[in-house]
């Protein structure tokens, strides 16, 4: 199924992310909490994904074989660019930094390594995002083996306990909230929370209220357009303004794809403008670091209006160039692989 105000949605996400990794404030400083706006909604389209292929059939090893395809082939485009740019440019290149990009672990080896400005800066998310799809199969037909009640509560007391272990990462393992911001076992409550979601939506219609909806959506954009750099105040980012996102995100997403988003929010979320950007948001995020941060930019500082809109153009243009030469040809070769590997899978796709 698709939704097109879930696109809207990446899309605004992405450009807040980039809009605060090229040190726009006071407008844009909320940015850093666009991941938390995919995680939900990548976590809430993975379910509806995998429940529809895997009750025709399908395999987990289909789903990891059909996320290598739309994730891999262009991350490691991006970091075999962004290893010549730096040698081109003498700039030292950080081995065990791009390594753990491409394994995954990128989350970690940032914990080690410390904050640092790299065209691997922002990799943490995407790792820790493929360290979830890596049990999320395995999680789901758990879960679906109790009651959907009974699976949705062990969900969200799930996600729950990944707030708590954050908050205790930043209370007694490390006060700068540096391993809290990107440890994995903290930040798996958005993912959860979207699993959550996506599991009460099949053949059921939630009935949000509208002003619920037109709150979430308020305090969303305000959070993601005002809030604080989290490292400012840790403990106030972490603790609440991340599950507050999480949970208005969620809200919106059950909306949307209950088709009950309010008219003027379905319109912004389902324009072109930002679903283009959505459909391209994997590549633009990939790319935005090493084009507006590393090759255009100083740093993540605000260097002028002039040169913060080459920043955005430049990433944007890019991350489209990247989707339609890297992105959506190899997705489309190697499903193609994977259909003839699968051919149940196949029938599942095309239905």
């Amino acid at each position: 199924m698709h939704w097109a105000a879930l696109d809207g949605l990446r899309g605004a996400a992405v450009l807040t992310v980039v809009c605060y990794h090229v040190g726009l404030t006071p407008i844009g400083s909320g940015g850093w909490l666009g991941v938390d706006v995919f995680f939900v909604v990548s976590g809430f389209v993975i379910t509806t994904t995998w429940a529809r292929r895997h009750a025709a059939g399908a395999s987990p090893a289909e789903f990891l074989a059909r996320r290598a395809a739309r994730l891999l082939p262009a991350l490691i485009v991006y970091l075999a660019v962004a290893v010549l740019v730096l040698l081109s440019s003498g700039t030292p290149v950080e081995r065990r930094a791009f390594l753990a990009g491409l394994l995954q672990v990128a989350n970690v080896e940032m914990i080690l390594r410390g904050p640092a400005t790299s065209p691997t800066q922002h990799l943490w998310s995407l790792s820790l995002e493929w360290q979830f799809y890596l049990v999320v199969p395995t999680l789901l037909l758990v879960v679906r083996s109790h009651s959907q009640r009974i699976a949705i509560a062990l969900l969200v007391v799930c996600a729950l306990l990944s707030a708590a272990t954050r908050v205790v990462l930043l209370g007694l393992v490390d006060p700068t909230g540096w391993t809290a911001y990107l440890a994995t076992p903290g930040r798996l409550d958005g993912l959860l929370l979207g699993v959550a979601l996506g599991m009460t939506v099949p053949g059921r219609r939630l009935a949000v209220p509208t002003p619920l909806v037109t709150g979430a959506a308020i305090v969303l954009g305000t959070a993601l357009a005002a809030t604080p750099r989290w490292y400012e105040v840790p403990q106030v980012a972490l603790v609440l303004a991340v599950p507050a996102v999480s949970i208005c995100t969620a809200v919106v997403v059950g909306a949307a794809a209950d088709h009950r988003l309010p008219r003027p929010i379905d319109a912004v979320l389902s324009s072109h403008p930002l679903g283009w950007l959505g459909e391209r948001s994997y590549s633009i995020y990939l790319w935005h670091v090493l084009i507006a941060v590393v090759l255009i930019g100083e740093g993540e500082q605000w260097q002028g209006v002039w040169v913060f809109c080459l920043q955005v153009a430049a990433s944007i243009a890019v991350g489209a160039a990247a989707y339609a030469l890297v992105e959506q040809p190899t997705r489309r070769a190697l499903n193609a692989a994977i259909d003839r590997a699968w051919p149940a899978a196949a029938a599942v796709r095309a239905g």
